[in-house]
């Protein structure tokens, strides 16, 4: 008997009921799990569910194991980081998880899965915060796709296009995951295009980074440069200059005159920029302070430094 058959005959309430007496023998699938029905009151679909948390859990490889997440795919959470998702990569959704007290505020989220035929389940605060292996998940987390990278020549493809007024920041080696949400936040704010970094080195983007971006992620390209050396310097005969931020050398951020098209190389949390990427930038950039403190966290120095070249161009209204 199908799903759609069992509501017709039982109703809401009594098919949560059958489905918790069956659920021994019934195929306990992803699709099983969300009625294809609107209740009449509100229009709103509803999920079932009929499975332990822990084995929820397992079953969707989210939990302590995480074992059934597949490569390409991530769980966000945090509400601006979810709805970002939603507005600008609907596609790459797989799976949506909301909190009780969310179903109200994410009813056009959850009827848009419903038309989709995209599984949601609405779980009490203890489930949710398992799924998430977090509480900082703000009432909502989404299966879905990572974003895909760009490559050295789909970065370059860009910058042909690009506007006169462009900024990219370049990553060397900043792998803390609150530093690139950080970065993603601040990137997306001030309008720069792109983060980059060496294949090698460029940080494996998590949940809490997407969180921590507040959506930004969905408003900001990622490139894994195989050969950035050689992307730089074409980059370079675009018009773009790289300038490297330094905690103790180089001329004041606030007396610098930033290029319009402007890469700032951001380094490593603890040691800074390699020598290999110092030694390509044309320049490098301070952020005068007291001096009581060796510098900034690499995600503040990054944002004090996109927003002065936003001041500087006046891209934005007062």
């Amino acid at each position: 008997m199908t799903l759609s058959s069992l509501w017709s005959r039982l109703g809401h309430d009594g098919l949560g009921n059958e489905l918790k007496r069956r659920k021994a023998t019934l195929d306990l699938d992803d699709k099983l799990l969300i009625s294809h029905t609107c209740e009449p009151t509100s229009g709103l679909m509803r999920a079932v569910r009929v499975m332990s948390p822990r084995r929820c859990a397992n079953r969707i490889g989210f939990g302590m194991l995480g074992t059934m997440i597949k490569t390409d795919e991530i769980k966000y959470y945090g509400l601006n980081a979810c709805l970002a998702l939603w507005h600008n990569r609907a596609n790459d959704i797989i799976r949506v998880y909301v909190g009780e007290e969310r179903v109200k505020e994410l009813g056009p989220l959850l009827k848009w899965c419903a038309r989709q035929k995209k599984a949601y389940h609405v779980l009490g605060p203890d489930e949710l915060a398992k799924v998430a292996a977090s509480t900082h998940h703000e009432g909502v987390i989404i299966l879905g796709r990572i974003p895909r990278l760009l490559s050295d020549d789909g970065l370059l493809e860009r910058a042909q296009r690009a506007p006169q007024r462009d900024m990219m920041i370049l990553l060397d080696g900043v792998q803390n995951p609150h530093n690139i949400g950080a970065l993603l936040r601040t990137a997306a704010h001030f309008g720069a295009s792109a983060v980059i970094g060496a294949r090698a080195t460029l940080p494996v983007l998590t949940p809490s980074a997407m969180r921590i971006s507040e959506g930004g992620m969905e408003h900001v390209a990622m490139v894994a440069l195989d050969q950035p050396a050689a992307t730089v310097r074409s980059l370079g005969k675009l018009g773009y200059q790289l300038l490297g931020t330094s905690g103790s050398q180089g001329e004041s951020l606030y007396l610098t005159s930033l290029p319009a098209r402007f890469i700032v190389a951001l380094g490593n949390e603890i040691e800074g920029l390699s020598p290999k990427v110092a030694s390509h930038c044309q320049a490098m950039l301070r952020i005068p302070g007291t001096g009581s403190v060796e510098s900034l966290n690499v995600g503040i120095a990054g944002a004090l430094t996109l927003g002065e070249w936003w001041r500087q161009h006046q891209i934005c209204r007062p």
